[in-house]
């Protein structure tokens, strides 16, 4: 199901749970499992009560918004021999990559299969956004994407409960893939008038930056998956965040 504005613009997809393939399925059903199995303390306040407190999010993610930029750097000289620190000059990974190794792996290892469904799911949706946005991936150092493309980042929500905001860092579409045993937490977009009933083996993708969002209470245990990517990536791929006239051209 696609919502468009009155442009044609895509703002919402939703994938039918009725077309996800057997893998996927699987996986999304066993993401409670992988979680339990790695950070057991984090998964049991999970539930609605634990909610309405607060919820925990781990975030692993590659960013680029804070890197120091290289506009009006002298063009005679390296960016390394300019005084700074050159490692802030280009992308770098969320703390919980660092900080949670295994949990990430075992993650985006139990998630192979729904990555590549909703890879491909994305190549015939949004063709024009999923070929510009995976240019920029392609320019990234030492092949830099940190996940499976299209995207950057994967954020795992536990307990989730959000007030309405808009994700005003996300570069076009985001992806969110709801998991758990769990009643209620409809989705809300604010603009699109619509109350979406969220189960198990739903996944929606939307423009997360332009769409005011967010979910209502729920009861038992519900998390989220949400793929996303930096929108400052881009920042790096076209002139390496200012520096680029500043590197040295390898030359033939």
């Amino acid at each position: 199901m696609t919502f468009t504005d009155k442009n044609g613009k895509e703002l919402l997809f939703i994938l039918s749970p009725n077309t996800l393939p057997e893998p996927v399925r699987n996986e999304i059903s066993n993401l409670w499992s992988v979680l339990e199995a790695f950070v057991p303390d984090v998964v049991a306040q999970g539930d609605h009560v634990s909610a309405q407190e607060g919820f925990h999010a781990f975030h692993f993610c590659e960013y680029n918004k804070y890197a120091e930029k290289g506009y009006g750097a002298p063009s005679d000289v390296h960016h390394y021999d300019l005084k700074g620190n050159k490692y802030q000059r280009q992308l770098y990974v969320s703390n919980d990559v660092k900080k949670y190794p295994d949990l990430f792996q075992g993650l985006a290892k139990g998630l192979e299969d729904t990555s590549d469904y909703i890879n491909n799911r994305l190549k015939t949706l949004i063709p024009e956004s999923y070929d510009r946005h995976n240019e920029y991936l392609k320019i990234l150092p030492l092949g830099g994407n940190i996940l499976s493309p299209p995207f950057t980042g994967m954020v795992v929500n536990i307990g989730v409960a959000t007030d309405a905001h808009r994700d005003d860092g996300d570069e076009e579409y985001c992806v969110v893939c709801p998991f758990g045993r769990h009643r209620k937490g409809e989705i809300v977009i604010y603009e699109l008038k619509l109350v979406i009933e969220v189960q198990i083996f739903f996944i929606f993708a939307f423009l997360s930056r332009n769409l005011t969002h967010f979910n209502l209470e729920f009861e038992g245990n519900r998390g989220s998956v949400v793929l996303q990517s930096d929108r400052t990536i881009k920042g790096f791929a076209e002139d390496r965040n200012g520096w680029g006239h500043t590197m040295d051209e390898e030359k033939d």
